[in-house]
């Protein structure tokens, strides 16, 4: 197992549970890979994925297996949506709070209404992390579906909210089929997160399993027993596998088998997997200390036609609200694909200040000059992109895959926790479980 995040771990349990005899490499000195939790003091920060819902039904069964459950908080809480002129306060969850959004009009609120009810009524149809059933419907971009059926000021000031703070890329870019997806389940979705950090899946899941952190795999080869041995640093790990599931991101996935031969490795399989596009993500967290939160607060979501930079702006919540106080309260900025992709390569100082800048575009009352920088989390690839089309590849894909060399991770479904833990039990059951 070649990987240590979420797919890799849940790929390596159902193995385990199997009784097959596992190894798991991370190049990592810690397993999570982008749930990977950052812990300092008395912090605790996701630099990922920091949430999960109600609709993600394979994450709570291995929760109740690895005995997490006594874990699980609330993670729903206010939002305040802003725009450069207006500021509201919203709870998803509130069907009232929905009815009080200042930007829509009664009409296009009812035609939302309309839309996601429809989409309920078919909600068998649709899966999240499936992309056989996504593809379907993979045919325009969110943005052109929303505005085709809610109309360009709905998608502006709601649909792009509900996407673009939590995926880092833009509704231009991911496919309708997603958002079709998550509208279907928006009427009863509650979001939930772990209280000592969401890496702690990943861990639980390899618990059991013999596994070599800080090593940077950098191919796979065959050995003249037609078994496959992996390369660390120049040296072979002489142990013979008879099968490797390759559980890293989509770019590296493709470094790693590319001395296979196309008897292991297609050659559409390496298209699929060259192909693959990612979001950039930067987050920056400020020590707030006394700062006044000003109008939007310390959970804010900017909406509207104007440029973002910022997708959203954000407490720490519930991870750490008991153990903090006023006074030491965290907060964080995480850029959009466009912003984080110029930032990449500047210091960290340079980084904090025009983080900064963006969350005042939408929350001016706060002082001009950044406070105390926490952290700084720089992902060049950070969220693969569900591009229009690409769940019909992922499909076709998934069902092409044969053992001994297989792949896992959420570029194959949709970038969730859910959706990686899927694939990881996907390429475990093809070893013959």
């Amino acid at each position: 197992m070649i990987g240590g995040g979420a797919a890799g771990c849940s790929a390596a349990w159902h193995l385990h549970q199997a009784e097959y005899e596992v190894r798991l490499f991370e190049k990592e000195p810690w397993l999570g890979g982008r749930t990977h939790t950052w812990r300092e003091s008395d912090l605790v920060v996701n630099t990922g994925a920091g949430f999960f819902t109600n609709f993600y039904p394979l994450l709570w069964e291995l929760l109740g297996e690895t005995g997490l459950s006594q874990h699980i908080v609330s993670n729903d809480k206010e939002t305040v949506l802003c725009d450069t002129r207006q500021k509201y306060p919203y709870l998803v969850s509130s069907v009232s709070s929905f009815f009080r959004i200042p930007w829509l009009s009664l009409r296009e609120k009812l035609r939302l209404i309309r839309m996601t009810v429809g989409l309920l009524l078919r909600k068998t149809q649709f899966d999240l992390v499936d992309p056989h059933r996504l593809a379907k419907f993979d045919d325009e971009s969110i943005a052109d579906f929303a505005r085709r059926r809610l109309g360009e000021n709905t998608y502006q000031h709601l649909i792009r909210s509900a996407i673009e703070p939590y995926w880092y890329f833009s509704c231009e870019q991911a496919s309708a089929a997603m958002l079709m997806a998550l509208q279907a389940e928006a009427p009863g979705a509650q979001f939930y997160t772990l209280r000592n950090g969401m890496d702690q899946i990943a861990s639980q899941l390899a618990d059991e399993v013999p596994t070599q952190s800080g090593f940077a795999v950098q191919r796979v080869e065959r050995n003249s027993s037609n078994g496959f041995r992996v390369v660390v640093d120049d040296a072979a790990i002489h142990d013979e596998f008879d099968a490797v599931i390759v559980a890293t991101q989509a770019p590296q996935a493709s470094q790693l088998v590319a001395s296979l031969s196309a008897t292991d490795v297609t050659a559409e399989q390496r298209s699929f997997l060259d192909s693959q596009r990612y979001s950039a993500n930067i987050n920056v967290w400020y020590r707030m200390g006394d700062i006044d939160p000003g109008e939007c607060g310390f959970q804010m979501s900017p909406v509207g036609p104007e440029w973002h930079g910022v997708a959203a702006w954000t407490d720490l919540g519930s991870v750490n609200r008991e153990e903090l106080s006023d006074n030491d309260r965290i907060a964080g900025a995480y850029l959009l694909h466009e912003l984080s992709l110029s930032l990449l390569n500047e210091s960290d100082d340079v980084v904090a200040a025009h983080a900064w800048q963006a969350v005042r575009r939408f929350n001016p009352q706060l002082p001009a000059q950044h406070p105390e920088v926490v952290k700084v989390v720089r992902r060049r690839n950070a969220i693969p992109i569900p591009e229009v089309g690409r769940y019909k590849l992922a499909a076709k894909f998934q069902e092409e895959q044969r053992p001994p060399i297989l792949f896992a991770g959420d570029y194959l479904a949709t970038a969730t926790v859910e959706g990686a833990l899927q694939t990881g039990r996907i390429a475990a059951s093809r070893i013959g479980i």
